[in-house]
């Protein structure tokens, strides 16, 4: 005797067991994976590459360029020489005097073949104006920062 569909087991699928847990919830698996990823960088690089920008601002505001390039990435070794960076940070406290610095107005981590690296934004009150820097740093061992790049901009800069 052919069985009714009412008779048919009408028990529901587990969620584990359905395709639409595989459609909806690894966009959101992947989403919290990246928050956390997000979280564990601010708490962990992000305060490494901070300690090393006053280190790098301290070094700055009392001249030792030398310093900042020997202890910079070979990477930032290559793009400028030790001599066209002392040019330029000299110009930079020539045009805005001492300045003084809050915290990172903005921050930005990504991994990679590379290692991790860390950027971070600052915005300088200066005795002869405002400076906007980027700072990118490379960390290695999770401990220690080495400057990729530094840029500064600022309109007492743009003219002699």
């Amino acid at each position: 005797m052919p069985q009714s569909i009412l008779d048919a087991d009408q028990t529901p699928t587990p969620w584990w067991r359905s395709k639409r847990w595989i459609l909806f919830g690894s966009p959101l698996i992947f989403l919290l994976a990246l928050l956390g990823f997000c979280e564990y960088s601010r708490r962990s690089y992000v305060p490494v590459a901070a300690a090393a920008t006053q280190i790098f601002h301290q070094r700055l505001a009392q001249g030792d360029d030398e310093l900042i390039y020997d202890e910079s990435d070979q990477a930032f070794k290559t793009s400028i020489t030790e001599e066209t960076l002392h040019g330029y940070l000299s110009r930079i406290r020539r045009k805005l005097g001492a300045c003084g610095y809050t915290q990172p107005a903005a921050w930005r981590v990504t991994a990679g073949n590379g290692g991790v690296i860390v950027t971070l934004d600052y915005l300088g009150y200066c005795t002869d104006g405002q400076v906007q820097e980027e700072l990118v740093w490379r960390i290695a061992n999770g401990t220690q920062a080495r400057l990729l790049h530094f840029g500064a901009a600022s309109n007492q800069l743009l003219t002699d």
